[in-house]
């Protein structure tokens, strides 16, 4: 197990992360993380549980935030033994299929903000949605596919 958790980082390097395959779980909960550099979470190949809560939040411009965004969830997706995961996003991935997640807590929250629920280990088998384009929510391949662990879909519209 490796813990940021509370700490304040520039970027996870994966001079040193990627040589720790082996470890089982991430914490980076009320971590902020200026960068995560590609390959970094893939290359935790036997990665079990990864807790990033809101550790993005602090990111300016949709842009950015956006392709965060997409390379962690591309990299999360690779990560095959995966079984808990504890993140805020802030896009819903088109076409995201986390089959093996058994334990979730995941928020997509379009602007960063303070209003996402705090992250916690006990993961609830929670999906919650913040003010999203209900057009989004009805064309998104991904919702079609939830993990059958999800027990809470929580649609939140402002």
């Amino acid at each position: 197990m490796l813990s940021f958790a509370g700490s304040c980082i520039k970027e996870l390097p994966k001079e040193i992360i990627g040589h720790l395959g082996r470890m089982k779980v991430l914490d980076l909960l009320n971590c902020t993380v200026a960068r995560i550099y590609p390959g970094v979470l893939s290359s935790l190949s036997m990665l079990e549980e990864l807790y990033v809560g809101n550790s993005f939040q602090t990111m300016d411009g949709l842009q950015e935030r956006t392709e965060m965004t997409n390379a962690i969830i591309a990299e999360v997706a690779s990560l095959s033994h995966l079984v808990a995961l504890d993140i805020v996003l802030f896009i819903l991935p088109r076409g995201w299929v986390m089959d093996k997640v058994k334990r979730l807590n995941i928020t997509v929250y379009p602007s960063s903000g303070s209003n996402v629920t705090e992250p916690n280990y006990w993961l609830p088998n929670r999906l919650e949605l913040w003010s999203m384009d209900v057009t989004d929510l009805r064309d998104n391949s991904s919702l079609k596919r939830l993990p059958q662990s999800t027990e809470i879909l929580e649609l939140r519209f402002s």
